[in-house]
């Protein structure tokens, strides 16, 4: 049998911060090229333009609060922010998580539309 010291939790400690970290140097920059993109071609305002803005945008809203989950997690699980950002943060956190799916689902069935219907 094999002794770990490490228990079944304590990856979030280094785990999530990685994590979250990586999503946010990447997303960071990627998300607002797009939304910078998306606006520039404002003559070509399509539903997919809007779908894609609008769920880059909700993506920025997520990763504003992921240095606060990183905090949280090398802090041992300590929130040192106060009860209202830890609310405000839960809450777009998790929101956005259905913002997101939404979004895609907006531009699955444009494109599903799209593919019908080709010419209109």
């Amino acid at each position: 049998a094999m002794n770990c010291s490490v228990t079944s939790t304590d990856y979030q400690f280094y785990l999530f911060p990685a994590v979250y970290t990586l999503a946010l140097v990447v997303g960071l920059p990627g998300n607002v090229a797009a939304l910078v993109a998306f606006s520039c071609r404002a003559a070509s305002r399509t539903a997919f333009s809007v779908y894609i803005s609008s769920l880059a945008l909700a993506d920025l809203v997520i990763l504003c609060t992921l240095p606060f989950r990183i905090h949280y997690h090398l802090n041992g699980n300590s929130w040192v922010f106060g009860d209202v950002l830890c609310r405000v943060t839960g809450i777009l956190f998790y929101a956005n998580i259905y913002l997101s799916i939404c979004f895609m689902t907006c531009i699955c069935v444009d494109r599903y539309v799209a593919t019908l219907h080709p010419h209109t």
